[in-house]
């Protein structure tokens, strides 16, 4: 799946293809980075519960009609391939399931759609998205989402013949109508498109849902999200699941879906539901958080066990290291399975540079032995340059791994394409210029001290 990001929020364009298994977003901050992953992963998760709306479509088809008329009557109709413009509109109509749902998590997310444009230049809200032989965009138009153009769907002909079966609908996967004699009926070809359509769509969706098994949002400052929303919890659950039955009387706390749905997957954790990622989790919890996550399922709440010490404690009671991995190590431990997409905003936060190292490690090797995307952004110098000893020492593969280095300009951000992965690594435009910066200043300082 490929999505391309137009001004939205602070953001003038942004690319992402899951294609890669280990994406890293790098840029200083207020560049878009939580925009961009939020908005791709409602997109996703959108994606992923949806399917094909199979809804009739009342376009006037007589110009086809009467064109394919003319060509079988002057003997030379062999195939006639229905205008794009036709089959666009049944298209639009199939994909009315994806634009409502996103709409509702845009707005649960971001509130009011006018806040996502961006208002540094004048130019159009956008989204491009692509899977498979479907590409359409998105746009807003009276405080409503909705496609604007289908950029590529298969193509779909019209075909004479005088040996119909019974059932032509069977050969409608092909992507074929068939039709046996004159004159043309109007519904059977409105039905025999809407048909193909609908089949198609649902095809690439089942393709997709194959591929990815569910998607999972951890965002920054997880461990203070957790602990907050704890305070609430049973109130926070049953009313973010009745989200769209609440009277206007009631008011859910101002909270984006992607938080929301972090907290509410913790919520349901199910100790029994240990997955087949075990070796990741003994390296999470041997070597660097010296003890073990566990969910109380009385409580609803994650624990920590410390290690040769018969104590369980609260993330309140414990460490900030612990306390903000803990999220991270209870989604493999018992939240994710191996066909899932990961988006982690900062993981490194307040971890030493000798855990960020570490953690980086582990990433590595989750997005080359495992059928897991890992989306992350990151400030982190310390993980930045693990990675690239990674590559290096080819112990992941730098075709798997895609950088990204937003920068603001005039008219909002966009990937400055300046830390694209290579065989030989990744180039430091994002950190090297303040290391720089400190370096020289230091030496200014001793310039200073020695002549005094």
């Amino acid at each position: 799946m490929k999505f391309e990001i137009n001004n939205f929020g602070p953001i003038k364009n942004f690319k992402i293809d899951l294609d890669e298994n280990l994406q890293l977003i790098y840029g200083k901050n207020s560049v878009g980075k939580s925009y961009a992953v939020s908005a791709v992963y409602l997109l996703i998760k959108n994606i992923l519960s949806g399917k094909a709306s199979n809804i009739k479509n009342e376009g006037d088809f007589q110009t086809i009609i009467n064109k394919i008329e003319q060509k079988i009557e002057a003997k030379n109709f062999q195939a006639y391939p229905i205008p794009e413009k036709y089959i666009y509109q049944y298209v639009k109509n199939s994909f009315s399931f994806f634009i409502e749902e996103i709409e509702n998590s845009f707005k649960n997310s971001f509130s009011d759609l006018k806040n996502i444009t961006n208002r540094l230049n004048n130019e159009d809200f956008s989204i491009i998205v692509e899977f498979y032989n479907i590409k359409f965009k998105i746009k807003i138009k009276n405080n409503k989402l909705y496609i604007s153009d289908i950029l590529k769907f298969p193509s779909i002909i019209i075909k004479f013949t005088t040996k119909l079966k019974s059932n032509p609908f069977i050969l409608l996967k092909k992507k074929i109508i068939y039709i046996e004699k004159l004159p043309l009926q109007e519904n059977y070809i409105k039905e025999a498109l809407n048909y193909i359509t609908f089949d198609s769509i649902n095809e690439v969706l089942k393709k997709i849902k194959e591929q990815y098994n569910n998607i999972y949002f951890l965002p920054a400052s997880r461990s203070g999200l957790y602990t907050a929303m704890n305070t609430f919890s049973s109130l926070f659950v049953e009313l973010s699941q009745q989200r769209q039955f609440i009277s206007k009387t009631i008011s859910l706390p101002d909270i984006s879906e992607p938080v929301s749905d972090y907290f509410l997957n913790i919520s349901k954790i199910n100790n029994e539901n240990e997955n087949n990622l075990a070796d990741i989790v003994n390296k999470f919890e041997n070597k660097i958080l010296k003890g073990r996550v566990k969910y109380d399922t009385r409580t609803k709440k994650l624990k920590f066990l410390q290690e040769n010490i018969d104590l369980s404690l609260d993330l309140k009671e414990t460490s900030s290291m612990i306390a903000e991995l803990t999220p991270i190590v209870a989604h493999l431990k018992f939240i994710i399975d191996k066909t899932s997409i990961l988006f982690i905003e900062e993981p490194e936060t307040c971890l030493h540079p000798e855990i960020q190292v570490e953690i980086m490690k582990i990433f590595a090797e989750i997005a080359t032995n495992f059928n897991i995307k890992l989306i992350l952004t990151s400030h982190s110098n310390y993980m930045f340059n693990q990675l690239n000893n990674l590559i290096l020492d080819k112990q992941i593969d730098s075709k798997i791994t895609k950088s990204s280095h937003l920068v603001m300009t005039k008219t909002g951000s966009i990937d400055n394409q300046d830390m694209n992965v290579t065989d030989d690594g990744i180039a430091d435009n994002n950190f090297a210029n303040t290391s720089k910066k400190l370096y020289n200043e230091r030496m200014n300082i001793y310039e200073k001290l020695n002549v005094e």
